[in-house]
């Protein structure tokens, strides 16, 4: 395993470990209030978009908020610098990662930033096999905007910029789609 490879599975495990530590304390239980379910939102989202390569963008997501934490797990798949949909069986870039980030909610909508690990590979078929895979930084900021009218209240869009720095090829890119599931 390269020192970059130790070094960023060193540094993530500690922020993962590190964020999982508290400081418990008793308290009366009548005085706990009980959760309330509308600061608990689950949905999934299905995008495309234009990557920095000039190529075609496809993520998916399933997404957790409790509160203000916001849980994701995405994948991510480019056909790089091939158009829309051109490069997409002689070249594909994938992500598969789980994310962490804060989110703040209003009305009609929220925005959220996240950050997390991901396992990025290449095939490229084009030029003879090219295959790597690796660990990458997956990056994401997101507006949600919901649809405000009961019957379709489930119902929303989704504008965000996505990114994944790893030491094989980094790449962002822009997304807009659909968003099912309990936003608000």
């Amino acid at each position: 395993m390269s020192t970059y490879m130790k070094n960023t599975a060193l540094a993530i495990s500690i922020i993962v470990f590190m964020g999982g530590t508290s400081v418990a304390s008793a308290q009366d239980s009548t005085s706990v209030p009980s959760q309330d379910n509308k600061d608990i939102r689950a949905w999934l989202s299905f995008e495309g978009g234009q990557s920095t390569s000039g190529g075609f963008v496809m993520q998916m997501s399933a997404n957790y908020i409790r509160s203000s934490h916001l849980f994701i797990v995405r994948f991510v798949g480019e056909s790089p610098g091939r158009g829309f949909l051109g490069g997409l069986f002689n070249e594909t870039r994938s992500e598969l990662g789980g994310l962490y980030g804060r989110s703040t909610n209003w009305d009609w909508g929220h925005a959220s930033a996240s950050t997390g690990v991901a396992v990025v590979w290449e095939k490229a078929y084009s030029s003879g096999p090219v295959n790597w895979t690796t660990v990458g930084v997956p990056v994401q900021a997101t507006l949600y905007l919901t649809v405000p009218y009961r019957p379709i209240d489930w119902l929303g869009l989704k504008i965000g910029g996505h990114a994944n720095v790893n030491p094989e090829d980094s790449f962002a890119g822009a997304t807009v789609g659909l968003v099912i599931g309990k936003l608000r």
